[in-house]
């Protein structure tokens, strides 16, 4: 027997409350339940999404993001949610629905909840609570209105590029050092134009910026390159970037929680294992655009596996463990303040000491290994393109 879908939608007001939906009649008339309904033949979740939210409450969907599936085997069916936004006047089918309201998910009454398993609806809106604290917290950290969760930072990027070239940006923009290893890889992939702007170890100069953007042009920057030192003049970036008409594209992976993340027509940014925000998995993109948010909503089709509890935990931790990672990057230039330690001023997580023979590296790598710090040899793209011991403060 083939399996019965269902597609529900998740609508969320500006107040983050809940859209809450009174069944008028079958076996759960009078319970409450979020809108949606069966998946017919041919059709595909998106398109069924989209006719139940319209035929049930008249709004039409802007886009939708999966957000999680529960299956009931005694039922034979899966159900799939997505977050979705909506616009229109509510107009409810009356002989299905009898009355809806917008309530907090602390004020869920699960005894009215129409449902074959209670247990699986508390871990789903579990889990929606996480979603809404932690999207509010990014918002907060990236002064954006719109935030949009991925699978990984890499994917974060290449949406980030195919938003670019759907704004017909031919020529995209980077670091000569202290970037990521796909800042190459993926323009090339889309086809789009590589070049590489001269800078301090990966710090932009504004002037070789400026002779370098145009109106085709994006600029994909690494606010904190090679984790080492963040970019201060970011407004001063921002400011060559609007000037030239070339669009700034932010990755804040490492310099999430401070002021360098706030600056950029897009933002993103990756939760890696290695990251200040160190989930082990997943990504976001930041925008105030409702434009773009749409293009990259649509354009993101890899499902993401719910992780916003502990997405939470490491956001509420996160001026901590910068701290501490200041404090040990701190040590370790105290350390080492005889060595040549590139942009040894600036504040950094990683520590670059550079070396120019093999008795000086030598000594490097033993306080690395002293001291269990994890080191990566230079030159290398994503840190400096010299000689040089990363000392990887960021794997703490």
């Amino acid at each position: 027997m083939q399996k019965k879908t269902v597609v529900n939608a998740i609508i969320l007001n500006e107040n983050d409350e809940l859209m809450i939906v009174t069944r008028a009649s079958g076996r759960g008339k009078g319970l409450i339940t979020i809108p949606g309904g069966k998946v017919e033949e041919n059709e595909t979740h998106e398109q069924a999404l989209k006719r139940e939210i319209k035929e049930e409450t008249n709004l039409d969907i802007i886009n939708s993001q999966y957000f999680d599936k529960v299956s009931y085997p005694d039922l034979n069916m899966n159900v799939y949610l997505f977050i979705v936004n909506a616009e229109g006047n509510i107009i409810l089918k009356k002989d299905e629905l009898e009355s809806y309201k917008f309530v907090k998910i602390s004020e869920i009454d699960y005894n009215r909840i129409y449902s074959p398993d209670i247990k699986e609806v508390k871990r789903i809106f579990s889990d929606l609570d996480f979603y809404i604290k932690s999207r509010n917290i990014l918002k907060e950290l990236t002064g954006k209105k719109h935030i949009i969760f991925t699978d990984r930072g890499n994917t974060s990027i290449l949406l980030a590029l195919k938003l670019c070239k759907s704004l017909n940006k031919k020529d995209i923009l980077i670091q000569d050092q202290g970037g990521w290893l796909t800042y190459r890889d993926f323009p090339k992939k889309l086809k789009l134009n590589l070049s590489e702007i001269k800078t301090d170890y990966g710090i932009v100069d504004t002037e070789e910026l400026k002779n370098n953007c145009n109106e085709d042009s994006a600029f994909l920057l690494n606010s904190f390159p090679g984790y080492f030192a963040e970019e201060e003049n970011i407004s001063e970036i921002q400011k060559t970037c609007n000037q030239n008409k070339t669009f700034l594209i932010n990755d804040a992976s490492g310099s999430i929680g401070t002021g360098s993340a706030k600056t950029g027509d897009v933002i993103l940014g990756s939760f890696g294992r290695a990251k200040p925000i160190n989930v082990e998995y997943g990504g976001f993109i930041a925008t105030d655009n409702e434009n773009y948010y749409d293009f990259l909503v649509n354009e993101n089709k890899k499902q993401v596996i719910p992780f916003y509890d502990s997405l939470y935990e490491k956001l509420t931790g996160l001026n901590a463990r910068r701290e501490r990672l200041y404090l040990i990057n701190k040590k370790i230039k105290s350390d080492l303040t005889d060595f040549e330690i590139v942009h040894k001023s600036k504040q950094g997580i990683n520590v670059i000491v550079k070396f120019n023979n093999e008795q000086v590296k030598n000594r490097i790598i033993k306080y690395c290994n002293k001291n269990n710090y994890e080191y990566t040899l230079c030159p290398r793209y994503i840190r400096i393109l010299d000689d040089a011991v990363s000392i990887e403060v960021k794997r703490l």
